[in-house]
């Protein structure tokens, strides 16, 4: 099992991380009838949500702590270099 996220649109970095449709659901803000309606076609639809939570599983992989530590030193070091090379 798992969870399938449903954010609000255009807050935090919720358009970054999650591809509607794809990785979670991005809903418009202050609309509890989009998320009702949302969680609604979940429950109707067994191969979206198990597709979704796949994909978010592989996003969550992709973007753990470390590896996104260590982007963020390699953009630093790459930035450093530059400057001592320019």
């Amino acid at each position: 099992h798992g969870v399938v996220p449903i954010a609000m649109e255009g807050t935090g970095s919720n358009d970054f991380i999650i591809e509607h449709g794809h990785n979670g659901f991005l809903t418009p803000p202050q609309s509890p009838e989009a998320i009702a309606q949302t969680v609604r076609m979940l429950r109707s639809s067994q191969r979206t949500y198990e597709q979704v939570i796949i994909h978010g599983y592989e996003y969550a992989q992709e973007h753990t702590l470390d590896k996104e530590v260590d982007k963020l030193w390699d953009f630093v070091f790459s930035r450093l270099k530059g400057k001592n090379n320019g």
